[in-house]
């Protein structure tokens, strides 16, 4: 089973770039900041951990029998949550190193294009994160539910 380590994406993004701006990395104007901060509080509130992001990436590459695209995947996976390809692209590597994924080059248009393949150890992890996953979200959907009340 796959390390669970905390992979705090927006948390840590924001960081760096309020790092930057105070370091005078970066020059904003008023309007500036307060769309940053907008943009931030629009995002999703909870942080990512790694084994959630490795569950929506395993789900991803898993829906095309042939493989995918880094830059596709980064796009599907943005559909669930905010992720810079930053931090995806160590995600697809590590899970290539433990065999999860398999990768491969194409040409397309002259270009090669790195796919990633889902393993049949991809397979049976991303089985079992959405095992997890179900009775994960039925216990804390149930204890929304109950502050309704």
């Amino acid at each position: 089973m796959m390390e669970c380590r905390q992979v705090e994406v927006q948390d840590r993004e924001v960081q760096q770039e309020k790092s930057k701006f105070a370091k005078g990395k970066i020059q904003r104007s008023r309007y500036e900041k307060s769309k940053f901060e907008k943009n931030r509080s629009e995002n999703m509130v909870f942080n990512t951990g790694a084994a959630l992001l490795d569950a929506i990436v395993l789900a991803v590459v898993s829906k095309d029998i042939e493989g995918t695209y880094g830059y596709k995947i980064t796009q599907d996976v943005r559909g669930a949550i905010e992720v810079s390809e930053s931090t995806l692209y160590p995600v697809l590597r590590r899970l290539q190193k433990e065999e999860c994924l398999e990768v491969y080059d194409l040409a397309i248009d002259g270009r090669n294009r790195r796919y990633y393949k889902i393993t049949e150890k991809g397979r049976v992890q991303l089985n079992l994160y959405k095992g997890e996953w179900a009775g994960y979200s039925e216990k804390i959907s149930r204890i929304f539910e109950e502050a309704d009340r």
